[in-house]
């Protein structure tokens, strides 16, 4: 990819946004620099559910969604329903919404009925992931052979339950190679095991170089029904977000076949407050101070 033209543009665009974000732009449809700047980005968030940032969100999200900077978002959940008003939010904003079950929650007995808890506590969520990095994460790994049991009792007990939810495969770690050996063995499994791909969605996490040519190197390996999701990737050096988006979503576009991709995170890590991954910072203490990528993605221009 050609860089230079890609820094012209961004430089223009800071010098655009210093004269155009106290400026009024029309309530009706303001013309959006992101989709001249940024042309592929993908308008998919990663949403911590957090009760505290709630004005926060509301009012990124508005901004956003004003702009058509976000379609959806990607939050969480418990089985208790303590994510709820995140998720209320975001249907307030008629975002889609992925929810994440629990990894803990997927190594009980009746995996079933906990799904149906789930399914109970969050009646607007018509997408669900199961677990997330959970043959990968070093605490608890579960292996592959028993997360594709579990999935495809969760799979079995949907289709006929519940027949106007997707599910979400788990992404496998975004940094190193062991994800995608993870991801090839798990789209292989649900493939024998009679999974249709029209009823799923094969997802994986990107942060790194390396992972991105791991995972491109196991494409041929996943059979083209299935549709890809980015469900998480990101950059920590706020002024370096922009040149990321631009330079990795097209190859993850191109390369992944990837329909979306979820940028880490809207706001706060996974261990709360302020993260450098974060398009803004205080979240919880308002007024939201807005980071390069946010300012970008909400200026009218």
């Amino acid at each position: 990819m050609a860089r230079t033209g890609w820094a012209a543009r961004l430089v223009a665009a800071a010098t655009l946004l210093t004269c155009a974000c106290g400026s009024g732009s029309s309530p009706l449809a303001p013309s959006a620099l992101w989709r001249t700047i940024l042309p592929a980005w993908s308008p998919y968030l990663v949403l911590q559910p957090d009760d505290g940032a709630l004005a926060g969100y509301r009012d990124a999200l508005a901004r956003l969604k004003s702009h058509a900077a976000v379609a959806g978002v990607r939050i969480g959940l418990s089985a208790d329903g303590r994510s709820a008003a995140t998720v209320g939010l975001a249907v307030s904003f008629g975002l889609d919404i992925v929810g994440i079950v629990d990894n803990a929650d997927l190594l009980a007995a009746d995996v079933e009925a906990v799904f149906d808890r789930y399914r109970a506590a969050y009646p607007q969520v018509r997408t669900f992931q199961i677990g997330n990095e959970v043959t990968t994460l070093p605490v608890m790994p579960m292996t592959v052979d028993r997360y594709v049991d579990v999935f495809v009792r969760i799979y079995t007990h949907v289709v006929t339950a519940y027949p106007d939810v997707t599910l979400v495969s788990e992404a496998p770690i975004g940094s190193g190679i062991g994800g995608s050996a993870d991801l090839v063995a798990e789209t292989a499994a649900f493939t024998a095991r009679g999974v249709s791909p029209s009823r799923i969605v094969i997802a994986m996490n990107v942060y790194t170089e390396t992972a991105l040519t791991a995972y491109v190197a196991a494409m041929p390996n996943i059979a083209p029904g299935y549709r890809i999701w980015v469900t998480e990737t990101g950059e920590t050096i706020p002024t370096n977000q922009l040149t990321y988006v631009a330079a990795t979503y097209p190859q993850f576009q191109k390369l992944l076949r990837a329909e979306r991709i979820y940028w880490y995170a809207l706001w706060a890590g996974d261990a709360g407050g302020d993260s450098d991954y974060s398009l803004i910072k205080n979240a919880t203490q308002p007024p939201i101070v807005p980071g390069p990528l946010f300012q970008i993605l909400t200026t009218s221009g």
